[in-house]
């Protein structure tokens, strides 16, 4: 009698530690709200597009500040990405993993220009992607509900005011 009422214990106990193990799993996913994985794929889509752009820009660039630009968004949007990726990982959302069709268009028509007509086009596609991405994170941080994602965002803009800031001199200087 005193082995079953033991047994009988263990089982409660066993019973409670997997409802709390469970409720920790559920807390987790609802702490994932829609906005947040909304911001997420948005994020990792506007990186993956920076990175296709860098490329781009090192390649085509005619201007050796384009052609560096291009190195730095290919290097900086990769780590940002792969961080990003880490993120998703550990909170079971999937992020794309190609651009968007209006993004790729975006490219597709850079890579008909030449020139200093190409780089003044990537310059201007630089400052305007770079705007609105720093709205997209600053949004995050102020009102997103995921403190991981939070804290990414906050970390990774100043990155991106840099670079805005550094196209937009960039740009400047072009027509000089």
């Amino acid at each position: 009698m005193k082995h079953l009422f033991l047994a009988v214990l263990v089982c409660i106990a066993s019973t409670g530690t997997l409802s709390a193990q469970n409720n920790n799993r559920n807390s987790m996913d609802s702490s994932m709200k829609a906005s947040d994985k909304k911001f997420a794929t948005e994020a990792a889509e506007a990186g993956l597009a920076e990175v296709e752009m860098g490329k781009l820009g090192q390649n085509q660039g005619s201007s050796a500040k384009v052609k560096e630009y291009g190195r730095m968004m290919e290097k900086d949007h990769r780590k940002a990405n792969d961080e990003l990726q880490e993120l998703a990982g550990k909170n079971n959302i999937t992020l794309p993993s190609t651009l968007p069709s209006a993004m790729q268009n975006k490219h597709d028509a850079l890579m008909k220009k030449s020139g200093q007509d190409f780089d003044r086009a990537f310059m201007k596609q630089m400052i305007e992607d770079h705007k609105k991405v720093i709205t997209l994170f600053e949004n995050e941080e102020k009102n997103g509900q995921n403190e991981q994602l939070r804290t990414w965002a906050r970390k990774t803009l100043p990155t991106l005011r840099q670079h805005l800031e550094h196209a937009q001199k960039i740009y400047d200087d072009l027509d000089k």
